[in-house]
Order: C-alpha cells, then sequence, then structure tokens
C-alpha cells in the first residue's frame, strides 16, 4: 500500500476538507503529484490499496483509505496472472 499525493487538476484549489472530499466523491478530476490525473473511480478501478491524500496550501487531507483486498478480489488477481502466464506460454 502506498499513498497517492494530490493537488486540486486544472488549477482548483479547495480551501477545506468538505470541499475537497465533496469534489473527490462526486468524482472530479485531482491531479496526482508528478503524475496523471485521477478521480474516485480511477482509484477504485486501479488503486484501491492505495491511500489518496490531498495537499492544500497550508493542509494536507485524506480523501480516501485504502482498502485492502478481500479474498474474492486477490483469488480474481491470481486467476487473472495465472491466465495471462499460460498466453505467454502458449505463444512461446
Amino acid at each position: 500500500m502506498t499513498t497517492i499525493n494530490v493537488v486540486g487538476a486544472y488549477g482548483k484549489r479547495y480551501n477545506n476538507i468538505v470541499s475537497a472530499t465533496d469534489a473527490w466523491d462526486r468524482g472530479k478530476d485531482f491531479k496526482i503529484v508528478g503524475g496523471p490525473y485521477i478521480n474516485k473511480s480511477d482509484w477504485a478501478k486501479y488503486s484501491k490499496e492505495d491511500t489518496v491524500v490531498y495537499q492544500g496550501d497550508s493542509s494536507i487531507w485524506v480523501l480516501e483509505e485504502s482498502k485492502p483486498l478481500d479474498y474474492w478480489d486477490k483469488q480474481e488477481k491470481v486467476e487473472e496472472v495465472v491466465k495471462g502466464f499460460k498466453k505467454v506460454q502458449e505463444n512461446a
């Protein structure tokens, strides 16, 4: 698990945690510091094991806590890896 540090996208600044978490929950874009844009649906799809932290001018707020994969998510990932490995072996 890692921390994804974000700022407001497209120059947007949030003055308080309520407005930042509201924007996050409504799926607004944020900019990963040193990286691409991200929103809540991107996080849920690709990075739900990571914590998202908003970096304001003088504040840092947690927008989303990491959520460890449960057994079924892990099993699904294992099956995807095994399928991919078998496909590579078939094409070798």
